[in-house]
């Protein structure tokens, strides 16, 4: 029998594969590929190219060093064990089914090709009348859960036949009534069966949330048995368990009454994306981003973030924080310089636009740090590993335009970065200013009112004796106006001119 070889598909257009399941029994498994098209928006009837009815696959793609072979178009191919799996679990004995399978719609070993289809995973999972989660194989305390879980669903449908949704305390009621024969033992036995099921590795897969996130319906199945998503997602708290924060998360983005009332319901950006699926697992690391960029609400429809398999994974990060922290504009790529590893990336992310701030302040990044603070994405008043915050930082190096900048977004005067106190190192801001001979620095600064006379720690000198010391004599000449200025301003207050009296 011939290798299985894929036919070219259109990438210019909404063009995709189907697999068309063939009914039967038995080991052998037979399947046929076939190009289809969503229908564009101005389309009003389907021409036979589009199919208006599948069901697409979420599952995990499971040890590619245990392979089986099914047939596709009269060639063999050669899949994973799982996907064997879930095509036989999923196949019917009386008619075709058609389905989208990623690991066989989309030619893997086509960079460009896979780029343009996870584009469109939005489209399909969407599109697709039904998404069926492929959970594996079947086990005696899984089918006693699956069995349940079922009875639950049966018991729900008498109370919704008015149209009226089930509240959470309902469905305690409800769960109530159909364990209430079981001895503890069997109770037990549906613990361990949800845990099983919580723990099995497509919670894990970190495609599997674009997935499920745009699913209109679901489907859980595991072995023979399946039950609807919605019911699936009600289970941990019935039975008194508390996922992981990740599972969690997933079952909140399931569809049902979870979705419509859970942090999905409200601000989904890409940073909270990456934040809650931190722990996700991927064959290719890129993919810990690019599965989540269709599902957030600021990545799913801009072309400054994109899919792109020829990029390595270093610029895949520097395009993601370039993208958070809206530093698109900068040229050249401007996070280059962070030479961050995925892991790292991620630990950073919680306080992503401080981190950036702090590593571009160390090496005298000003184009950063500069368009950091006009976004407002930076603490202004933020301190480095030496206590040092930026303000100090910007005196000390002279970078007049950021000290005007941190003194316009509002950087603390009467705290660590006071004029009058003292960075980590025992300088004063007036101090780093005038030993350095930074003259705009310190006429900004002596606007602001500086104490001019405030010694540092180590050498016990003002900032006059150190532009003194250092040949700086415009600063000399600044801040003896500004004393001389001060004096004059104190004398005027002390000594206030006399009422006249009135003549009579």
């Amino acid at each position: 029998m011939m290798d299985f070889k894929y036919e070219p598909i259109g990438l210019e257009g909404p063009a995709f594969r189907l697999l068309r399941l063939l009914k039967g029994t038995g080991d052998r498994i037979q399947c046929q590929l076939f190009e289809s098209k969503f229908a564009l928006p101005e389309q009003t009837t389907a021409s036979p190219e589009h199919i208006s009815e599948y069901a697409a696959l979420s599952y995990t793609w499971g040890n590619p060093s245990r392979p089986c072979n099914i047939i596709v178009d009269g060639s063999d191919v050669t899949v994973t064990k799982n996907v064997y799996l879930a095509l036989r679990d999923l196949r019917s004995q009386d008619q075709d089914q058609v389905l989208w399978v990623d690991a066989l719609c989309i030619n893997q070993d086509d960079v460009d090709e896979r780029g343009q289809q996870v584009q469109q995973m939005t489209s399909i999972y969407s599109g697709a009348k039904l998404v069926i989660i492929w959970l594996g194989e079947a086990t005696y305390d899984t089918d006693y859960v699956m069995y349940y879980m079922k009875q639950l669903e049966k018991e729900g449908i008498k109370y919704t036949s008015d149209g009226q949704e089930i509240s959470a305390m309902q469905w305690v009621n409800i769960w109530s009534a159909v364990i209430r024969d079981l001895r503890p033992d069997q109770k037990s036995l549906l613990v361990e069966g949800l845990q099983s099921l919580l723990h099995r590795s497509w919670f894990k897969r970190v495609w599997i949330i674009q997935e499920t996130a745009n699913a209109q319906v679901a489907e859980i199945v595991c072995g023979g048995k399946s039950v609807p998503a919605s019911i699936f997602a009600l289970m941990p708290p019935l039975l008194q368990i508390t996922p992981e924060p990740h599972c969690q998360s997933i079952l909140d983005i399931m569809p049902g009454s979870l979705r419509d009332t859970s942090w999905w319901a409200n601000q989904r950006d890409l940073q909270i994306m990456l934040d809650k699926f931190r722990n996700s697992e991927a064959t290719d690391p890129r993919d810990k981003i690019y599965a989540l960029l269709n599902i957030s609400s600021n990545a799913c429809d801009t072309d400054l973030l994109k899919a792109d398999y020829g990029k390595n994974l270093e610029d895949t990060i520097f395009d993601t924080i370039s993208f958070l922290l809206n530093l698109n504009e900068l040229e050249p790529p401007i996070c280059r310089f962070l030479n961050w590893t995925l892991p790292k990336f991620f630990e950073n992310l919680e306080t992503l636009a401080n981190k950036v701030l702090e590593c571009a302040k160390n090496i005298g990044h000003k184009a950063v740090v500069k368009l950091l603070l006009e976004t407002g994405r930076a603490d202004v008043n933020s301190n480095d590993y030496d206590s040092q915050t930026l303000l100090f930082w910007a005196a000390e190096n002279g970078h007049d335009a950021i000290v005007e900048l941190l003194l316009e977004k509002g950087a603390q005067l009467e705290k660590g970065a006071d004029l009058k106190a003292r960075d980590g190192e025992g300088w004063t801001l007036l101090g780093l200013a005038a030993k350095n001979g930074h003259v705009a620095v310190t006429k900004l600064l002596l606007e602001k009112v500086a104490y001019f006379d405030t010694r540092d720690i180590y050498t016990n000198r003002t900032p006059l004796q150190w532009a003194q010391t250092n040949g700086h004599y415009e600063i000399v000449t600044l801040i003896e106006e500004k004393k001389r200025y001060q004096l004059e301003a104190e004398e005027r207050a002390r000594v206030k001119p006399k009422k006249k009296g009135l003549n009579l």
